[in-house]
């Protein structure tokens, strides 16, 4: 079709990256990050790698094992107690470096960045009134969280005017936070949670 470069033997043969797995937002804090490319790179037999002859950086660093998982798809494969952390985002580069069998590498570094799954609230609950205007509310995430961050983060509108809160352990046997808003006696009141702060 007019516009269009016909396909050569150089494109077939020239080595691409086709994704990187995990990508996105809100993803799974798991065990492996996985290249996958659009041709063989390796013959099949030892398929482990020493990081030294990768030419992948992640940051933050993790502490990857190197394999082959077929002929085409490197992974970083993590043990458990090196798994990726929450409410972090992975910056992924892949430089020229690995050939084919017959001389081939990719012609650019590829940059790919993923986020891990961010803190949301999973619950909330009036539980009291610390005195008249004060109401002590308990806030459950789906992952722990600082105090600083649920600061941040967190506030109470009541008729679209917000509150500054405090935020304390609520003290039972798990990581999870009360919020208390100091505010006047309200009917309407909304929790937010500003998942950008």
């Amino acid at each position: 079709m007019p516009g269009e470069h016909p396909t050569t033997e150089d494109d077939r043969s020239a080595l691409k990256v086709l994704r990187v797995t995990p990508q996105g937002r809100d993803v799974r804090a798991g065990r492996q990050i996985v290249f996958q490319f659009n041709r063989a790179v390796v013959p099949i037999g030892k398929m482990d790698r020493e990081q030294e002859s990768i030419p992948v950086s992640i940051r933050p660093a993790l502490g990857c094992k190197w394999r082959w998982l077929n002929t085409s798809a490197l992974a970083c494969q993590l043990r458990e107690s090196d798994a990726m952390k929450r409410a972090t985002t992975y910056n992924v580069v892949m430089t020229p470096g690995d050939r084919t069998e017959d001389g081939a590498t990719i012609g650019a570094a590829v940059e790919r960045s993923f986020t891990t799954t961010r803190p949301r609230i999973a619950y909330t609950r009036f539980a009291n009134w610390l005195s008249p205007g004060a109401p002590l509310i308990q806030v459950t995430f789906n992952q722990p969280v600082t105090n600083r961050s649920v600061r941040r983060s967190l506030s109470i509108f009541a008729d679209d005017e917000r509150f500054s809160l405090g935020a304390f352990p609520d003290g039972l046997p798990r990581s999870l936070p009360w919020g208390m808003a100091s505010l006047r006696w309200r009917t309407n009141l909304e929790l937010m949670i500003n998942c950008q702060g």
